[in-house]
């Protein structure tokens, strides 16, 4: 004989057994990781997927990882200039892109991922990762007083990269996980220091089209760079019937910038030192004199490794004494400091922190 039930007392089972398998149906997504090229200003100390994993897990309480879920991440770390720029694209299982949002660093790249964390954070669970952040933000806000009184002991080498500490977020400010549009969080850039060695063309420095080197370290602040060095000319030769004349030239330089990877432009000055020697030729006047130079430089960078880049720069200089090789006793002229000048270059950069 068949047993008919009540309908409350099916719909109440229903309901035990499905409200236990709904809690369990939190947000999952697949993620992909890359890091295009190197930092043109510093190291990029890349975390590695898993911690980037973990930072995501701790704001939002669960794993969310799962390679067959119906939503995919990917994850792109590209340095531009002297930033480093994280995109963060959400695609459907049919690769159309849901939304995407871009967080930019003027520090390191573990700094521009722990901004990050956040906003893969709210892209995934938003409701969990606005609500980790709330207690975050009360939780530092109730221990400020205790942390002035006795600090606390750092944890950053205990953990590979923490979350970063979250402002003061409302439930509204959650922009959907379908529906999240581009935006920038900005870091607070650290100087950096730099030290360069590299090679160079020149004319009217010196008699002709010849060569030369120059060394020295910088500065550099965002799109402002400083920089302080020494340049050496190699020797050029005149020969003048009958005899022959030797010139050469060595210069400190100083100069400021501004600018990023793709362009940049400086100006400043060079002074020094300039000596002839003659050979079978009477020369009038000192063989040796100041050599000064203003100039104007314009050039681009490539980062080539790990805290190197490679610049490629050209300048137009006027010069601030002009040099004369004089016959003596007679008014002939062997050469001057022609009024306007130039040079070209190469030089290879490296970076460390100030």
């Amino acid at each position: 004989m068949a047993v008919k039930l009540p309908a409350w007392l099916f719909c109440a089972v229903l309901t035990a057994v499905a409200l236990p398998v709904a809690g369990q149906q939190k947000p999952q997504v697949s993620i992909e990781y890359h890091v295009d090229g190197l930092s043109d200003v510093r190291p990029l100390e890349c975390p590695s997927l898993a911690a980037v994993r973990h930072a995501v897990e701790s704001r939002i309480g669960y794993s969310p990882w799962d390679d067959a879920a119906h939503r995919h991440l990917d994850v792109r770390v590209n340095p531009t200039g002297n930033v480093i720029a994280v995109q963060i694209i959400m695609k459907d299982r049919s690769g159309a892109i849901i939304g995407e949002r871009e967080v930019v660093s003027h520090g390191s790249c573990k700094e521009a991922m722990d901004a990050a964390s956040l906003t893969l954070a709210i892209a995934i669970a938003p409701a969990e990762a606005l609500k980790s952040a709330e207690t975050e933000a009360s939780a530092e806000s109730a221990q400020a007083p205790e942390e002035n009184a006795s600090p606390k002991k750092s944890t950053a080498e205990s953990a590979p990269m923490t979350a970063a500490p979250s402002p003061r977020l409302s439930r509204n400010a959650a922009a959907p996980a379908n529906n999240f549009e581009s935006r920038s969080a900005e870091v607070p850039a650290p100087p950096v220091a730099a030290i360069y060695l590299g090679g160079l063309g020149t004319v009217g420095a010196l008699p002709g089209i010849g060569g030369g080197v120059d060394a020295g370290m910088g500065l550099r602040w965002r799109l402002a760079r400083f920089h302080l060095g020494v340049r050496y000319d190699f020797p050029r030769e005149l020969t003048p019937s009958p005899g022959r004349i030797e010139t050469r030239q060595w210069l400190a330089e100083t100069g400021v910038c501004i600018g990023g990877r793709w362009g940049f432009g400086c100006s400043g000055a060079s002074l020094g030192r300039f000596s002839a020697d003659a050979s079978g030729l009477p020369l009038a006047g000192k063989s040796a004199g100041a050599a000064g130079f203003a100039f104007v430089r314009v050039g681009m960078e490539r980062p080539v490794r790990s805290r190197f880049i490679l610049q490629l720069y050209a300048d137009l200089s006027i010069p601030i004494f002009r040099q004369k090789l004089l016959e003596r006793g007679s008014d002939r002229l062997y050469w001057q400091t022609p009024p306007l000048g130039g040079s070209a270059g190469v030089a290879l950069i490296f970076n460390f922190f100030q």
